[in-house]
């Protein structure tokens, strides 16, 4: 090696810049690659045929789930004091444990508090936009309640039972209750044409959310949804998911 090539100072800030740029369009040109052939294009046509899975007892309610994404842009129509029933009471249809139903669906109407919660949940705006916003809440305060008034206390140590306020494991028990409500909730939106958006940012600032919402001891925001009509001429692109071999075992 001579002694040019010895003394030779490599830039490599520079060096740097050209393989992080390099990297982009690798990552790029493969991104295409696979958006192509997994056949993730603009043709709502050919992406709906794509999407749906050959059912043999394919029906509406089928139908509905298959189609329905995670909406994030809302027409200008309101959603009807009947849409709006419809859709609390499909949520109250939903599964739950000992028929205890516990959960509460907030409804928020005021649009200081939408904002405010748009900006909690990580700065959404669309958020404030939506025309119905709901917030489900693991809630064990009722029944607490309920075996408070009723005696319950005096009754367990009359039999010598221990009684104990709700653990880490009631709200466990209900967080599965909310979440099966809202998930109706949207099932039954999407079957009106009512598209859907979950907003899971609501824990991330669960204290604040609870003080501004005054909600008592013993609940939680577990999710929140937001819903709104599709635009017009809105194009659902359902996203493809896992194949079931990496979800499904036995």
């Amino acid at each position: 090696m001579t002694g040019q090539g010895r003394n030779r100072k490599y830039d490599w800030e520079r060096i740097w810049r050209y393989c992080t740029l390099l990297y982009f369009i690798i990552y790029f040109i493969a991104g295409l690659c696979v958006y192509k052939d997994y056949g993730f294009t603009v043709d709502e046509e050919k992406q709906r045929e794509r999407s749906l899975v050959s059912y043999k007892y394919m029906n509406e309610v089928l139908e509905v789930i298959e189609q329905r994404i995670s909406l994030r842009a809302y027409s200008d129509v309101p959603i009807s004091s009947e849409e709006e029933e419809a859709i609390l009471h499909a949520a109250m249809r939903a599964s739950t444990a000992g028929n205890q139903m516990l959960y509460s669906m907030i409804i928020i109407r005021d649009q200081e508090k939408k904002q405010l919660l748009s900006e909690l949940c990580d700065h959404q705006p669309f958020i404030a936009k939506a025309p119905l916003m709901i917030i489900f809440a693991a809630d064990h305060h009722k029944w607490f309640r309920y075996y408070q008034k009723n005696g319950v206390k005096q009754f367990c140590e009359g039999k010598a039972f221990q009684f104990e306020a709700p653990q880490e494991s009631d709200l466990l028990l209900a967080i599965q209750d909310t979440m099966i409500a809202a998930q109706n909730s949207v099932i039954a939106a999407e079957s009106m044409n009512i598209g859907s958006c979950y907003i899971g940012d609501i824990m991330e600032n669960g204290e604040r959310i609870k003080e501004l919402l005054n909600l008592p001891q013993y609940t939680m925001p577990i999710g929140m949804v937001v819903y709104g009509h599709y635009p017009q001429g809105f194009p659902k692109l359902p996203k493809r998911c896992f194949d079931k071999q990496f979800v499904v075992f036995e």
